[in-house]
């Protein structure tokens, strides 16, 4: 998005004709894997905009609105949710930037504008000694404790301070560096009423520090991945809080049996603490030095088309209420699993679809983690049944697994 323009000249030419095809082909490619949670429509505008300020965020609302046009076009496709994930630029901006980004305004493009989820990027707790009360954390809580949509730290994990760490030797990389036991607040009961967890920046270690693994040939004769310090830490705390009445485990399938009749109430379904909720009233655009108007769709960005392959039942439920509950109901009905804990569970990987992300309230790291593994699991069974079929086996009899025979991709 270039966003180092005002509304509409952000949206326009080439540029906008580019940005909203580019954004088309990466929804259709990537809605079809069950553990793309959601897609990233733009990333600290505000920060990033220079002189043009708030006043190139209609940009955003334009470009979800016609994502959303694309995903409803698209009856073969899952909805994946959109998210913007925003800077922590204090009280008033932060909610001022995510209450404009959310609020359905019906003269300017309703709940199509709208995005599903708000993402804040948060590098405060950057100290060993911290605890919530005196973190930003609660600052944060305290501005959005009645915010009606679902929250994630699309970004968390301070490394300066106590958890400041280099590149000693190559012997031992990296050593220390960050904790990560925020991560108990952030999925616990200070914080889950509002958010659903957080993404630990980042994977890969590049020249700002942040990363969690160096991969081949960043270290002299290095071929195989590290994993450093902080990604054990990270490691640690998921797995502690898995086990906690906050993790996935102690979560149960919410409608997994349903039929027609019960669908409504499936979509309806809320976590109690956020069930009345609903998303904000859109600001005075004058704070924004906007009027309000979205730029329309550029010419010529209709290049994409919608993909052709078929839906599980479970992803058109799921399509149905991620559209507010709207058309005509799916006439299929899921098949209820024998237990949440047999990994059969996991072919049709439809429970923590599309619609679930955008209801779930609490504790969704956890989650994140076991949906995630269940698409692993489902990937590998499919690859072992393709290898015993060719007939391909090692020298302890385990399968030799390839790519699937319908062209996708190994994992």
């Amino acid at each position: 998005l270039p966003a180092d323009r005002p509304s509409p000249a952000c949206y326009e030419g080439d540029e906008g004709t580019n940005l909203v095809n580019s954004a088309k082909s990466i929804v259709r490619q990537f809605s079809e894997y069950d553990n793309t949670l959601f897609f990233t429509a733009a990333n600290e505008i505000a920060l990033n905009s220079g002189d043009a300020g708030y006043t190139s965020l209609p940009c955003v609302k334009a470009l979800v609105r016609d994502v959303h046009k694309f995903q409803a076009s698209c009856s073969a496709m899952r909805s994946v949710p959109l998210i913007y994930a925003g800077q922590d630029i204090g009280s008033q901006g932060r909610r001022l930037v995510s209450d404009y980004l959310s609020c359905a305004d019906e003269d300017n493009g309703g709940s199509q504008a709208a995005i599903d989820v708000y993402g804040l990027n948060v590098y405060n707790w950057c100290s060993e000694t911290e605890v919530y009360q005196n973190s930003g954390y609660k600052g944060i809580m305290d501005d959005y404790s009645e915010y009606g949509i679902p929250m994630v730290l699309s970004e968390f994990g301070c490394n300066v301070g106590d958890f400041a760490t280099s590149c000693t030797s190559d012997d031992d990389p990296f050593p220390g560096g960050r904790d990560f036991v925020q991560v108990a607040e952030l999925t616990g009961p200070n914080m889950d009423s509002t958010f659903s967890g957080g993404i630990a920046y980042e994977f890969s270690m590049e020249s700002n520090g942040f990363g969690l693994v160096l991969k081949p040939g960043y270290l002299d004769g290095q071929d195989a991945h590290i994993t450093l310090d902080s990604y054990k830490s990270l490691q640690g705390q998921f797995q502690t809080v898995a086990a906690t009445d906050f993790g996935a485990a102690n979560w149960t399938r919410h409608g997994d049996s349903r039929d027609a009749e019960t669908l409504g109430d499936f979509c309806n379904w809320r976590p109690h603490t956020t069930g009345s909720l609903g998303r904000p009233v859109c600001p005075d655009y004058t704070t924004l030095g906007i009027t309000g108007e979205l730029p329309p769709e550029p010419p010529n960005s209709d290049y994409y088309s919608c993909p052709s392959f078929e839906l599980s039942c479970g992803v058109e439920e799921d399509n149905y209420c991620f559209a507010g509950a709207a058309g005509t109901p799916p006439t299929c009905s899921a098949v209820p699993s024998s237990s949440d804990d047999d990994d059969s569970a996991a072919d049709d990987s439809t429970w923590f679809t599309s619609s679930r992300i955008a209801i779930i309230g609490g504790a969704s790291i956890g989650l994140i983690v076991a949906v995630t593994g269940a698409s692993i699991a489902t990937r590998k069974r499919q690859e072992r049944a393709a290898a015993l079929e060719a007939g391909g086996v090692d020298a302890t009899g385990e399968p030799i697994y390839s790519p699937l025979s319908n062209g996708e991709p190994e994992v």
